[in-house]
């Protein structure tokens, strides 16, 4: 009788063991053969890559993501980097790299390249394999406040183009307003800046304005051309800031339809707006988001305010 009942102990036993393995083994099987979509991937292709690697364009056909968006980039289900989307236009978006998980991977996405996508939370691909730390910065990244650090890609990495400087790309262009006393108008201009080493900077300025019933007799109108060339150093500033005191020249042409009729006494006042200068000063940048600043510019021409673009 004892014996029976230990048959039929080791024979429940012996099922219920194969139940739960093969239960095991389903749950497996499951969760290896997740395809894409099951896991929130989607696929997209690489349209462009900017000279630095900092800037992707890539096709939005899915819709799966916005603009302000966190986004992975993958491969076979491998995180490759970390992405903030930019701008999405035609079915088309420019995102900008904030984070490497996989540099050697990173370095080698190319044009036409087919990859996966997953927006927001990306830690399922994380804890499935521990993600590839560096010792130069990519590891201190641990929220988004950190994304308004330059440090954040490796150094060893092909993102940055400036080794150690303190705004690691090498364009800036901004739109300004400016308010001249020496002009006696308010100025729109533009201002490309590049660097031409660590922290140097050259800068050329294009402002145009018009002084409305100048101080002429005859009440004129008066349009201003203004050109300006700089040199400048960036220093390091608080709260994501930098300052580039300057040094510059300045040149600025007036023209107006009615000098041909002004007396000699306004013709003189109207050539003596003609002028060339130097000019000193300092820009402060204010980093907004990646890539976006703030700028105000104090001169000795005027106060200015605008905004700025680096690429």
């Amino acid at each position: 009788m004892n014996m029976k009942i230990i048959k039929i102990l080791i024979t429940i036993l012996l099922v219920t063991n194969s139940s739960i393995y093969a239960q095991d083994e389903l749950i497996d099987d499951l969760s290896q053969n997740q395809d894409s979509t099951s896991l929130g991937l989607i696929t997209e292709k690489i349209e462009t890559i900017s000279n630095n690697r900092k800037i992707f364009i890539v096709t939005s056909n899915s819709n799966g993501f916005n603009e302000g968006d966190f986004i992975s980039l993958l491969t076979n289900n491998e995180l490759i980097c970390r992405a903030l989307v930019a701008k999405i236009k035609n079915n088309k978006a420019g995102i900008k790299i904030v984070k490497l998980y996989a540099p050697i991977l990173f370095k080698d996405l190319k044009i036409s390249q087919k990859i996966q996508i997953i927006r927001g939370d990306d830690s399922y691909f994380k804890n499935k394999k521990k993600k590839v730390d560096s010792p130069e910065g990519i590891s201190k990244f641990n929220d988004e406040e950190d994304l308004l650090s330059e440090d954040i890609i490796d150094e060893g990495s092909t993102v940055k183009e400036k080794k150690g400087a303190l705004i690691t790309t090498d364009n800036i262009v901004s739109i300004n307003y400016t308010s001249s006393s020496k002009i006696n108008a308010n100025l729109i201009g533009l201002t490309w800046s590049y660097q031409v080493k660590k922290n140097f900077w050259t800068e050329a300025v294009v402002n145009v304005g018009t002084e409305n019933n100048a101080k002429i007799a005859t009440g004129i109108d008066i349009q201003y051309f203004n050109l300006i060339v700089r040199a400048k150093y960036t220093i390091q500033a608080p709260a994501y800031s930098f300052i580039q005191p300057y040094l510059g020249f300045s040149m600025v042409i007036p023209t107006s339809p009615d000098s041909g009729n002004l007396t000699i006494a306004d013709k003189a006042i109207f050539d003596s707006k003609n002028s060339k200068s130097f000019v000193g000063g300092a820009t402060l940048l204010k980093r907004l988001v990646p890539g976006w600043f703030l700028r105000a510019n104090l001169s000795t021409i005027g106060v200015g305010i605008g905004m700025a673009l680096e690429f």
